[in-house]
């Protein structure tokens, strides 16, 4: 597998109980808590203060489970990726919206496993965006109206690519 960040797992946003739970990073009441993929809780702005921090290990404080890839890992590897897939496609003159069409009649296309390589890498880099988004990524928000803007890979829709870009 190609570079270091892999399918995303997910931070979700969570509610705090009312017996105000404390952060173990800033050791206060957590503030917009996110959890990590392993249940513990803190401070998003904790969290993003860790990622922040070279030198640091990429791991949750008290049970040391890795971080999953924050926002700008996972826009980096995806912005990578589409680059890759968008040279591919340059290269063999045929439109996005006809890419299963035009991979039975055109030549460039020398199988259709290869296609199906591709489209599954596309959706790997709607993943990647999708989740950075999720994360406040306003690069992210914008890359992804555009692929619902143009249709790349997913069917368009001029009202999602709106209501990220004004997210963005």
């Amino acid at each position: 597998r190609e570079g270091s960040v892999t399918k995303p797992s997910t931070l979700h946003h969570v509610e705090v109980d009312t017996e105000m739970d404390l952060c173990s990073i800033c050791l206060d009441d957590i503030v917009d808590p996110i959890q990590l993929p392993c249940g513990h809780e803190y401070c998003t702005h904790c969290i993003q203060a860790l990622r922040g921090f070279s030198g640091v290990q990429q791991c949750c404080p008290l049970c040391r489970a890795t971080l999953p890839p924050g926002p700008d890992q996972l826009f980096d590897e995806a912005v990578r990726r589409y680059v890759k897939i968008e040279r591919q496609h340059s290269k063999g003159a045929f439109s996005w919206g006809d890419l299963d069409q035009h991979c039975r009649v055109i030549s460039h296309c020398q199988s259709q496993s290869v296609m199906n390589e591709l489209k599954r890498e596309l959706q790997t880099v709607y993943d990647m965006y999708n989740e950075s988004a999720s994360q406040g990524h306003a690069g992210a928000q914008c890359n992804l109206g555009f692929l619902y803007e143009v249709g790349r890979g997913i069917e368009q829709s001029d009202q999602k690519a709106i209501e990220l870009y004004e997210k963005a």
